[in-house]
């Protein structure tokens, strides 16, 4: 009879012991934090590389209409559809900027994940807050930069004819 209470017990403590997580060795942390800025060098790499495509692509086509502005007897058109070509070439731009920006972001707090997960209990709770929050802070900050360019460009903008 005085048994039956110690297997319950001995169950739980079993259960309690299994559901702590230790903390990664150094060397894990360390692979895993590689593993992660890895991932997201090339998850830059390729926003680089997109917004290279994207910007080349505006460059080009402000060119473009340039030349055919060239040709127009109305300097005032001419001159409205320049600015409204290279005001689209240059919100490209701060796309182009906030997209390779936010992958860095992105990069940053996936490694600082990684590094918080070297911890345990409230320390890796903590550690895990404030790198989302860090994260969300510099994303915002991002998306204002951007906004903030395009809408004084929108604000400035010539509208063509």
């Amino acid at each position: 009879m005085t048994r039956k209470w110690w297997i319950p017990l001995a169950m739980a403590s079993l259960v309690a012991v299994a559901g702590c997580k230790k903390p990664e060795s150094a060397s894990e942390t360390q692979q895993d934090m590689a593993a992660a800025e890895a991932e997201g060098q090339q998850k830059v790499d390729e926003a680089r590389a997109e917004a290279a495509q994207d910007i080349n692509a505006a460059r080009q086509e402000e060119t473009q209409t340039t030349i055919e502005s060239a040709g127009n007897s109305n300097p005032a058109d001419a001159a409205a559809n320049n600015m409204g070509a290279h005001t689209d070439t240059m919100k490209t731009e701060a796309e182009g900027r906030y997209k390779v920006e936010s992958a860095e972001i992105e990069a940053a707090y996936k490694v600082e994940k990684e590094r918080c997960d070297a911890s345990t209990g409230s320390a890796r709770d903590t550690c895990l807050n404030q790198a989302k929050t860090d994260y969300e802070r510099k994303l915002s900050e991002a998306k204002n930069r951007r906004d903030s360019i395009r809408g004084a460009l929108d604000g400035n903008s010539v509208a063509r004819p």
